[in-house]
């Protein structure tokens, strides 16, 4: 014998047939919603852009760089698509991991030099640091001289330089390591006389304490 269904039930079954087809339409409007969007932003290109942060003074290495895919139409004209126009190049304006890479973030030219890097009225003076503190390129640092009392009276601790920009690096471990600090030709001879006469010690600034002071 033939049961017979309950009417409730009959309605609750229409009901989610109902909000099934109605969910459908809306999945179905929304995703030709999509469609048409990414056909108005043009289609995927690849562009580049940084895998870690890239400090002033680093030389691009392919391993730096990833690519990503964005529609054309968000890509602005002058930003990198291909890491063979970024690798071996030097960066001149700092980037953090993600960004984007532009020409204006680069050297016009593959691996520029110390002098290359300098600004206006700028020299390069090497200092040498030990194992535990070798400050990276780009990074800045305050300079402080203990200089031998027999030179300047009492043993004092002066700055000499306030902020000076790392440039480069050299030496490896177990060797003598230095740095590169651009400063200005005073700066220099300070350095130079503290060096000569009493001991030389870096300290790292913050970023907050780096900007804006001497260096361009």
């Amino acid at each position: 014998m033939r049961q017979l269904r309950h009417p409730r039930s009959i309605i609750l079954r229409a009901l989610a047939i109902v909000l099934a087809l109605a969910t459908a339409r809306v999945v179905a409007t929304d995703l030709a919603t999509l469609h048409r969007r990414a056909a108005d932003l043009g289609p995927l290109v690849a562009t580049i852009e940084a895998r870690r942060d890239l400090p002033f003074g680093t030389v691009v290495r392919a391993g730096d760089l990833r690519t990503v895919e964005r529609n054309a139409s968000l890509v602005p004209d002058d930003q990198l698509r291909a890491t063979d126009a970024a690798v071996g190049r030097t960066v001149v304006v700092p980037l953090v991991a993600g960004s984007p890479l532009f020409g204006t973030h680069l050297s016009e030219r593959d691996r520029m030099s110390t002098a290359d890097l300098l600004g206006p009225d700028r020299v390069g003076v090497r200092v040498d640091v030990t194992e535990a503190f070798a400050p990276e390129e780009g990074s800045f640092v305050r300079a402080f001289a203990v200089i031998d009392p027999g030179v300047e009276g009492p043993s004092s601790t002066r700055v000499v330089v306030d902020r000076a920009r790392v440039l480069a690096a050299d030496g490896d471990a177990g060797s003598r390591r230095g740095v590169i600090l651009e400063v200005t030709a005073d700066e220099a001879a300070d350095l130079a006389f503290a060096t000569a006469h009493g001991v030389v010690t870096l300290a790292l600034l913050a970023p907050e304490d780096a900007c804006c002071n001497n260096s361009p």
